[in-house]
């Protein structure tokens, strides 16, 4: 995270906002402040450099922080964050209504607020970067050459995306809605009908299969269809296709199968024009050519009289390179008896070289004469037309076959120091952002930046050398800026050649993420809900109850119960009524209900609204309060009650703001003084106070506010003394905390003591050492409370006491133990250990 970040503070309190400022300044941001809301307006319409804005709430006359963020947020994309001394519900939803991008409480310490600033940015830059990937899947979805249709089990056509247009002419409107093969090639109708009743026989079952395509010109295309029976899910609800035009491939197909079968005609019935003799005499080194056919004549343009009279001018037209391959075959071929077969080069015609198959036997005449009979083919074309099907099937096969997937090919260059684009396919030039012209023939360490940085490079580096393919996840960058989580798959050619296929996984982590916090925060609301909840499907039955509803309504194994198996007829028919009036007239009904329990009326304040799927009103879900007592309180004490939380919420307020002032106060003089001595004592006074106001704000919080539970104040008030130390990261704490309560005049001194008892562990016990550990350890026991603070430090001198201490702190401890009527003492071995024991 970029530390120098412009920072624009909106606070009326003039010493917060300069003790903001400085502690803001100290972790590296540049901060400018603003007193007002029209103040910050007007700063923000001028400065374009402000990266984020922490806003008070409350601040003063004129408009206050929330409608200040609003009229920013109209001309001004930036985080906000809402920094105020308010925790009220009302005031914190009231904020979450506003692009806001965090609510930190003002007695937070500052690395607290430094982390809310960090997440605060990563969110910003994290919408940004789905707002960008939205666009890009739009983009990639009306040009990709794949077509994305769904069937549903009567052959209807329910789906068909926008792209039809492009490839096939026709308009998604004018399919949707149609009989499914419309457009199949009537003699391909009855196979393609027999292979989707096939797919829709298997649930989950999928099937590939080609077939002639109408276009919407009258034309007719061969597309390949993938058909998966999606039927029974529930997003689907039918055949799931992908289809997409391989006219040109199934022409290049039986063009070549054409010429498969004329090389096997050729292969299987060789003319006479290919077929020569020769006779080598009775040593076999005296060659003479007694035949020769026509077809010889043309390949190797020479007469047969002429070759007749003069082997060498036939012999001489094979390679130099070639000659001594085939002096060693016929040596072989004599030795044996047995027919050779070779490949072999020589200069035609025209003087262009040539291949040649020459399939040889020879055999002794009557006079002891060797002769050979031989066949010769010219395998030129057959050899070039191998080498590029090769290579067109290592292609097709490996680069193609995958659409969905971007696939990058690229040569070695250096010995693997670089690799060089060599091709990509349409979808690669979409996830790349590039075209294809522009990619080809560059480096991608110019191309893509960042390869080296995670690690790509070096697996391309290790599959071309190892030819064994890798995994591996990665960020791809372009131009310096993240395009999304990828999966590489990447393996090596036999031509030695480097393949890349590649998937986009940024939305289905988005997905993933999100489904499982919707889940978490389902499971967790519902179980902790102190409100009866439910959720009923179409037919009424209850296909969700919470404990809270089973427990307070005696309506045990109420799952799959409907309204009419309550015991209460008219009230059934009353809540089946209510039930029907919320799916129909929703989106939410907020209703009172009288239920009769044991012959007690209870009062339910219910909330019933329709739970839609694809966008119709499949389910009704409902969460229902007793609210009895509040109905029979409600007219005497509302008035009154409205009042006093004015009041004290007001009075609550204003003590907080004081006591954040007091701090502030204390933090300037702190930053006023040179002497150690001075500082360190005004330090330890703030501590104090903020252990107070960390008491003060769990106070403020709960309903009660004569006394807390130590569970709920003590480790808050640990992490908050060990967060402001260096050495925070080395020393491990570990607190043990029973669950009970103490009376606020018995907890304040408590937690002073345990600020000075932390304070002077984390600066003095572990001096010279890399770690530690602190245990604090807090039992109740019938009425007797036990205290301890442990540190595995260097240990305590002996000459200090409680009694007997060069400090104030020690005093100060045995002063408000004395106070609260504890006993403390000191255990010294490997450490030291502070125990504390008093009771109730």
């Amino acid at each position: 995270m970029d530390k120098n970040k412009l920072l624009l503070l909106v606070e009326d309190e003039a010493i917060i906002a300069l003790t903001q400022k400085k502690l803001l300044e100290r972790y590296g941001y540049r901060v400018i402040t603003a007193s007002s809301g029209d103040k910050a307006i007007e700063i923000a319409r001028q400065n374009d450099d402000i990266d984020l804005i922490l806003m008070d709430i409350d601040l003063g006359a004129g408009i206050d922080g929330p409608e200040t963020a609003i009229i920013i947020l109209k001309y001004r994309d930036i985080p906000v964050i809402f920094l105020s001394s308010h925790t009220e519900p009302e005031i914190v939803e009231k904020t979450e209504r506003i692009t806001s991008y965090g609510y930190v409480v003002k007695s937070s310490t500052i690395t607290v607020l430094d982390a809310s600033i960090k997440m605060a940015f990563k969110l910003f830059d994290a919408n940004r970067k789905i707002v960008m990937n939205e666009v890009i899947q739009k983009t990639m979805i009306s040009n990709i050459s794949d077509i994305t249709g769904i069937i549903d089990a009567n052959g209807i056509m329910k789906y068909i995306s926008p792209n039809i247009t492009k490839w096939f002419g026709w308009l998604p409107e004018e399919l949707t809605g149609a009989d499914g093969l419309l457009t199949v090639h009537p003699e391909d109708a009855d196979h393609t009908r027999k292979e989707f009743v096939s797919v829709l026989e298997n649930d989950m079952s999928s099937r590939t299969l080609e077939y002639r395509y109408r276009c919407k010109n009258g034309d007719y295309k061969y597309i390949e269809l993938t058909a998966s029976n999606l039927v029974n899910d529930p997003l689907i609800n039918g055949i799931l296709m992908n289809y997409r035009d391989i006219t040109n491939r199934k022409k290049t197909e039986i063009e070549l199968k054409q010429k498969e079968e004329q090389l096997r005609t050729v292969s299987d019935n060789i003319p006479e024009g290919f077929v020569y003799q020769v006779d080598s005499g009775i040593n076999g080194e005296q060659r003479r050519i007694t035949y020769l056919s026509a077809g010889i004549e043309k390949l190797f343009g020479v007469r047969a009289e002429d070759v007749i009279n003069d082997s060498t001018l036939l012999y001489g037209k094979f390679m130099e390179n070639d000659r001594p391959m085939i002096a060693d075959c016929e040596s072989a071929a004599i030795k044996n008896m047995s027919m050779f077969s070779i490949e072999t080069r020589y200069l035609g015609s025209s003087g262009e070289i040539r291949h040649l198959l020459i399939n040889s036997t020879p055999s002794l005449r009557p006079d002891n004469h060797l002769v050979w009979n031989g066949i010769v083919i010219d395998v030129t074309g057959l050899k070039q037309t191998e080498a590029l099907l090769k290579e067109s099937e290592e292609r097709y096969r490996e680069l193609f076959n995958n659409t969905k997937s971007g696939v990058a090919i690229y040569t070695a260059k250096d010995n693997g120091n670089d690799f060089i684009f060599k091709d990509i396919n349409k979808t690669g030039e979409k996830l790349d952002n590039d075209k294809r012209q522009n990619l080809v023939g560059r480096s991608v360490l110019d191309v893509r930046t960042g390869i080296k940085e995670f690690g790509l490079f070096d697996v391309f580096r290790r599959v071309w050398k190892t030819g064994k393919p890798e995994h591996f996840p990665v960020n791809l960058y372009n131009d310096n800026r993240l395009t999304g989580w990828y999966e590489n798959y990447v393996y090596r050619l036999p031509s030695g050649e480097i393949v890349a296929i590649y998937d986009n996984l940024t939305e289905q982590k988005r997905i993933e993420d999100a489904l499982r916090e919707s889940e978490e925060l389902f499971t967790a609301f519902m179980t902790n809900l102190p409100a009866c909840a439910f959720i009923k499907d179409e037919k009424g039955r209850n296909i969700f109850v919470n404990e809270y509803l089973r427990d307070m309504m005696g309506f045990h194994n109420w799952v799959s119960k409907t309204n009419e198996e309550l015991p209460d007829k008219e009230t059934a028919e009353r809540i089946s009524g209510d039930d029907c009036d919320a799916v129909k007239h929703g989106p939410i009904k907020i209703e009172e209900t009288m239920i009769d329990r044991h012959g007690v009326s209870h009062i339910f304040e219910t909330i019933k609204f329709p739970i839609y799927i694809e966008n119709k009103p499949s389910m009704l879900g409902g969460i229902a309060m007793d609210i009895t007592g509040y109905k029979n309180a409600e007219e005497k004490i509302s008035d009154l009650l409205k009042e006093k939380e004015l009041i004290l919420k007001e009075v609550h307020h204003r003590i907080k703001n004081f006591m954040n002032t007091i701090k502030g106060l204390l933090f300037l003089q702190i930053e006023s003084f040179k002497d150690p001595s001075v500082i360190t004592a005004l330090q330890d006074i703030e501590s104090r106070v903020f252990s107070m106001m960390i008491l003060y704000d769990k106070l403020y919080r709960s309903e009660n506010f004569s006394n807390m539970s130590l569970c709920e104040y003590l480790p808050v008030l640990v992490d908050e003394i060990t967060a402001t130390f260096p050495i925070k990261t080395s020393v491990k704490i570990e607190k043990t905390i029973d669950d009970f309560k103490l009376d606020i005049k018995i907890l304040q001194p408590i937690g002073i003591i345990i600020n000075e008892l932390l304070t002077n562990a984390m600066k003095h016990a572990f001096n010279g050492r890399e770690s530690g550990l602190i245990a604090i350890t807090a039992k109740h026991r019938v009425n007797h409370c036990t205290i301890e603070v442990m540190d595995n430090g260097c240990g305590l001198d002996e000459s200090i006491s409680f009694e007997n201490s060069p400090g104030f702190g020690m005093q100060l401890v045995m002063m408000l133990s004395r106070q609260i009527g504890a006993a403390i003492r000191i255990e010294r071995g490997e450490g030291t250990k502070f125990i504390i024991e008093f009771d109730e």
